[in-house]
């Protein structure tokens, strides 16, 4: 096991890799790094929640491999059912991927991405964000960084930037429910920010709303993030 070091937060917490190892097996490569935080703290109950997000990580890597892995032998066997041949398959390049970065960072706060993705006969990509009070050892909500009208403030701030992007490259970028008259905004809507919106804390300490693709606009246009100036 390759253990390596990031940098310190502050004087209370860093992140280590405790897991990373690369693996190639006929057409698949699998590359996997796992974070592991640790605080320095006489605080029972910050260390207990730390743990408990170390735990949820290493659930989330085993589970999102495992799924991977299953997927890729049901491709596969349906690959050959259909009259793909082996030689075929082999010739496909399948990559397995799970990372993370430390996107924030500082004595008393932590924002963590951690980011699985496998790309075969397509891309898919399972991100989850960890954002931490590291006094408490709680996660932080939107409310505890903007306010108790963060949802609509956040919302707005979101709805004008797409607005500002749609009105540089009209033909370019589409927002559900931004686009006005457009046929592929049919059934769609704007995404709007409520508990479940993926965000992290980037550098400048700004709140980052971060839809995951398809949230905010068709497939081509990928994640799309919006930064909310803090208040």
């Amino acid at each position: 096991m390759e253990m390596s070091e990031l940098p310190v937060i502050g004087s209370i917490a860093k992140v280590l890799t405790i897991r990373s190892y690369e693996v190639t097996e006929d057409n698949t490569a699998t590359t996997v790094k796992v974070p592991e935080i640790q605080v320095e703290t006489a605080a029972e109950e910050v260390k207990a929640a730390i743990t408990d997000v170390n735990a949820k990580i290493n659930e989330l890597v085993d589970t999102f491999t495992a799924e991977k892995y299953a997927q890729i032998e049901e491709g596969k066997a349906a690959f050959l059912e259909n009259g793909g041949t082996e030689e075929d398959w082999q010739a496909r390049d399948i990559e397995v991927n799970v990372d993370y970065e430390v996107k924030h960072q500082n004595e008393t706060t932590l924002s963590l991405l951690t980011d699985g993705w496998i790309s075969w006969f397509n891309f898919e990509e399972v991100r989850e964000f960890y954002n931490i009070d590291l006094m408490t050892g709680n996660e932080l909500t939107l409310v505890d960084l903007l306010g108790e009208d963060a949802y609509e403030y956040a919302a707005e701030v979101v709805r004008t930037q797409m607005q500002e992007r749609v009105a540089k490259d009209p033909e370019g970028l589409i927002y559900w429910g931004i686009n006005d008259g457009d046929d592929e905004m049919d059934g769609f809507e704007f995404p709007g920010v409520n508990a479940d919106t993926p965000f992290y804390i980037n550098n400048d300490g700004n709140v980052v709303i971060s839809y995951n693709k398809y949230d905010a606009g068709p497939g081509y246009m990928g994640i799309q993030e919006f930064e909310i100036p803090a208040r």
